[in-house]
């Protein structure tokens, strides 16, 4: 706090000031930035969080995904091991204006493979009566109606009972605007989708025997005269922390151009400062202080000042989500490696200034203290 006071009483208040609060925002559009691609990456690596492997199925049905098939498919299916019929198109009544992730499913075993937050999985009993009952994701579910104390959700114009709630507890999914429901009980207007010509599925196995499923499965299209177009096995390629804050993301790059730019306009502000206290170092010097001497006082200066900054920035941006959170429903925008990247930028930005400032510096004389 010294150093801080000294510095508005020896340096110029209104430069200082303003320096703070351009390094304040922004480090605070870098925290928010940052902690919202690192949500971005957390998000989308869920899809390989889920245990066993998957295989993705591109299958032309030839008509022949009737009753009877999902039957024989059925008694194939290794126990914990399942399909669901992923990209179909189903208007939701909660997604008026963007695509819904409505899936049919069938699944063996009695724990299903996604994270169940409340509730309970459906049964295959529940698949042979074609009873209208879903798995929603944890979004869905503050949007849907509430009718004689349970939740529903309409598919196609068709109600289907909420019974589970998936996704996790304290960070946001790929599952949290989904919708799951029994594989046969398509809505009436929509059982057409089974005769597309392309129809993309994703079989998986909690058991780690995915390639015996797999074979299992293939004999069985091959018998009920269903084409396999493509089979892929999913490899998981998780987004590291390092690439999530990369400049090569697209979506930081106007993070980092804003920073630069505010860099710039830090150094400039740096440099008018050095020369309002040329006064301060002339008499430095003309006492036997070092250049080294001096320019080590004013990094620390600078730090410090930086330092402040990313302070402020982060606390605000902590607040902001809090207050936030009480209000709305959101994913997790705030992570504290946002703060080390911000400290990071702060060191940075400190040596950058200077080492800009360096020439300003040793230029500065002894007589300069003559002026004053």
């Amino acid at each position: 706090m010294k150093v801080l006071k000294n510095i508005f009483i020896s340096g110029n208040k209104y430069s200082t000031v303003f320096f703070i609060t351009g390094v304040f925002v922004s480090m605070l559009i870098t925290s928010i930035g940052i902690s919202s691609s690192i949500a971005d990456q957390q998000h989308k690596n869920t899809k390989y969080e889920l245990e066993g492997e998957q295989y993705q199925l591109i299958v032309n049905p030839n008509g022949n995904l009737t009753d009877d098939f999902w039957d024989r498919l059925y008694n194939v299916l290794l126990e914990d091991s399942g399909l669901y019929i992923h990209k179909i198109y189903i208007p939701a009544s909660y997604a008026s204006d963007c695509i819904p992730g409505s899936y049919p499913l069938l699944f063996k075993g009695n724990n299903g493979i996604f994270p169940l937050l409340e509730g309970e999985y459906f049964s295959y009993e529940n698949v042979k009566n074609k009873d209208r009952i879903a798995l929603v994701g944890k979004d869905v579910v503050l949007l849907l109606p509430e009718i004689n104390g349970k939740k529903h959700v309409k598919l196609s114009g068709t109600s289907y009972e909420v019974i589970g709630v998936v996704g996790y507890k304290n960070k946001s999914s790929v599952w949290d605007w989904s919708v799951y429901f029994p594989i046969n009980s398509l809505p009436d207007k929509d059982q057409s989708n089974l005769s597309s010509p392309q129809l993309q599925m994703v079989l998986y196995s909690k058991s780690g025997s995915i390639e015996e499923q797999f074979e299992k499965v293939k004999a069985l299209f091959s018998e009920t005269g269903i084409d396999i177009l493509q089979a892929q096995k999913v490899v998981p390629d998780k987004m590291s922390f390092w690439q999530a804050i990369s400049f090569r993301n697209f979506d930081n790059l106007i993070i980092y151009i804003f920073f630069v730019v505010s860099l710039i306009n830090s150094l400039n502000i740096a440099f008018n400062w050095v020369s309002e206290r040329s006064y301060q170092i002339g008499i430095k010097k003309a006492f036997g202080h070092s250049d080294w001497n001096i320019i080590n006082s004013l990094f620390l200066e600078m730090l410090l000042l930086f330092s402040v900054g990313a302070i402020l920035a982060t606390a605000t941006h902590f607040l902001i989500f809090k207050l936030l959170g009480k209000f709305i429903s959101f994913g997790q925008v705030f992570f504290i490696e946002a703060v080390f990247v911000s400290m990071a930028l702060a060191f940075v930005s400190t040596i950058l200034t200077i080492a800009f400032s360096v020439s300003e510096i040793l230029s500065i004389q002894p007589a300069e203290a003559a002026k004053g």
